[in-house]
């Protein structure tokens, strides 16, 4: 989950910067619709501003998740003890444990 939140948020933060800096809060409805090209209108269908800005962020926001020592930056406020609990409970687990464990409770 924390994987998915660290992809979508800069997903949002191309979106906010380029309708509040770059489009200065101003849409042109019609070329939103035009087919042929206009405003929104990018090479092969893809801004490649945009995507090289999602990526460098993608890579830098996943990092946080996924290794312990930069959870410090993530913004979660997780400290380097707890990265460090974290990562002795990962590595004391059984090596035929289920990854994922998933508890059914009866109504």
């Amino acid at each position: 989950m924390n994987t998915l939140g660290a992809t979508l948020a800069p997903i949002f933060g191309i979106m906010i910067v380029d309708y509040y800096k770059i489009r200065n809060e101003e849409l042109n409805v019609d070329d939103l619709y035009n087919m042929e090209g206009g405003d929104y209108h990018y090479g092969n269908g893809w801004n490649d501003k945009a995507l090289i800005a999602f990526a460098v962020a993608s890579v830098l926001s996943v990092a946080t998740v996924w290794v312990l020592a930069l959870g410090f930056w993530s913004g979660t406020g997780r400290s380097e003890e707890e990265a460090q609990h974290r990562q002795s409970r990962i590595e004391g687990r059984r090596a035929d444990a289920p990854f994922l464990h998933i508890q059914l409770k009866r109504p």
